[in-house]
């Protein structure tokens, strides 16, 4: 079994890309990239009970678009891309192996996290569920 590629992004003079660790995201690298993320996303939607009818459907492509990124044939446009995986519920940053960007935590920041996960602790699913919509509502509404 060979190792999961692991990427990382590194600024440029361009505004940010992915490379390789080790070597550039040059022809080869550009590969190993198509292959992990179809991976990762085959996996996903796998894991959700999901056929790639169903996930086209949803995400708006055909079933031989979805076939064609989870063998590594092409790259979904961004949008498609973001899309799935939002429908697929896979956290960006993990899947491409990006750490969070930076954020000053300040004390206060510390006890409303750890306030958060008491909470969440305490829920049953159904209201923790409420509270994720809630909580991407207001990121979504946040950011317009």
């Amino acid at each position: 079994m060979t190792a999961e590629p692991e990427f990382k992004c590194i600024p440029r003079h361009e505004p940010w890309s992915i490379e390789k660790v080790g070597r550039g995201l040059h022809s080869s690298g550009m590969d190993d990239l198509k292959q992990h993320l179809a991976r990762a996303l085959r996996t996903a939607r796998i894991r959700k009970g999901l056929t790639q009818e169903a996930v086209a459907e949803k995400v708006g492509v055909t079933t031989e678009t979805i076939s064609n990124t989870e063998r590594a044939q092409s790259l979904l446009t961004l949008d498609v891309f973001l899309r799935l995986v939002d429908l697929l519920d896979i956290e960006l940053t993990k899947l491409i192996g990006v750490p969070p960007a930076a954020r000053r935590t300040t004390p206060k920041r510390g006890r409303l996290e750890s306030e958060l996960v008491r909470l969440g602790e305490e829920m049953t699913d159904l209201e923790l569920e409420l509270l994720i919509r809630i909580g991407k509502l207001l990121r979504g509404n946040l950011r317009s």
